[in-house]
């Protein structure tokens, strides 16, 4: 007989840390500028790319600049979470 709550979603828990890494060098020379925005959530970070696109990505909870800063991506980390039954998400960590 199988656990009944065996593979079943789970709603709540924590966000547990998968992977965090430094932006490539093939990355950071993409990007025109990256500063830090205000959004629905919390602070972001905007990438200005070099192809005239614009990408946001969430700022970690932990990280420690404000909106209008720069952020150096020679510095900055990629933190990969995970969370059982849902997909990976990614901040950005300064």
């Amino acid at each position: 007989m199988t656990n009944f709550f065996s593979g079943k979603k789970v709603y709540g828990g924590k966000w547990n840390v998968k992977d965090v890494r430094k932006f490539t060098q093939e990355e950071i020379d993409s990007v025109s500028k990256a500063v830090v925005v205000s959004s629905e959530y919390g602070n972001s970070c905007c990438f200005f790319m070099k192809n005239s696109d614009i990408i946001f990505t969430p700022m970690s909870n932990d990280s420690t600049l404000t909106v209008g800063q720069d952020v150096d991506l020679t510095k900055a980390e990629i933190v990969t979470l995970q969370k059982e039954g849902n997909h990976d998400i990614e901040r950005i960590k300064l």
